[in-house]
């Protein structure tokens, strides 16, 4: 992560796509994989960069965390159907890059020593990966709904 001159003033980059770019050599920098795309809309506002970056506007003190499931057992049949459409950035590179990869390098593992399973959001927090102000963290405590264990609906039935 490093800061930026554009909103939302930092910038992630890194993962498992930088990891398939460095190892295909790629003659460009990795995508960036931070976005900006919980926005309350007001008129004049832009989106720049498709959604990575934003018009100035002052940003709530939370960070959310955007699952993005790009890389499943159907990859390499996606890779060769945006190839094909060309229709991303610069006539799909990136596809081109990891249907280089997936043709190389079949069965290839997308994991690294840093790579761990996903369990729930509390994870996320804890990596740091999203964040909340102490007041909102109170009030969804305070208004949580309080939750019977299983066991006691089940001798309730």
């Amino acid at each position: 992560m490093h800061r930026t001159n554009l909103c939302p003033y930092f910038e992630i980059s890194g993962g498992v796509r930088e990891r398939m770019f460095t190892q295909n050599r790629a003659q460009f920098r990795p995508p960036t994989i931070s976005k900006v795309p919980l926005v309350r809309w007001k008129r004049g506002m832009q989106f720049i960069s498709s959604t990575h970056y934003l018009s100035e506007v002052n940003l709530a003190p939370i960070l959310a965390t955007l699952l993005h499931f790009k890389f499943l057992s159907d990859f390499h049949n996606r890779a060769q159907t945006e190839v094909a459409r060309g229709e991303h950035f610069e006539n799909a590179r990136e596809y081109c890059v990891y249907l280089q990869m997936c043709r190389e390098n079949e069965g290839t593992m997308l994991l690294c020593d840093q790579s761990s399973k996903f369990k729930d959001s509390a994870q996320l927090v804890g990596l740091g990966l999203m964040t909340s102000p102490k007041p909102y963290e109170d009030w969804a405590q305070a208004t949580r709904a309080p939750h019977t264990p299983v066991r006691e609906l089940a001798e309730v039935s």
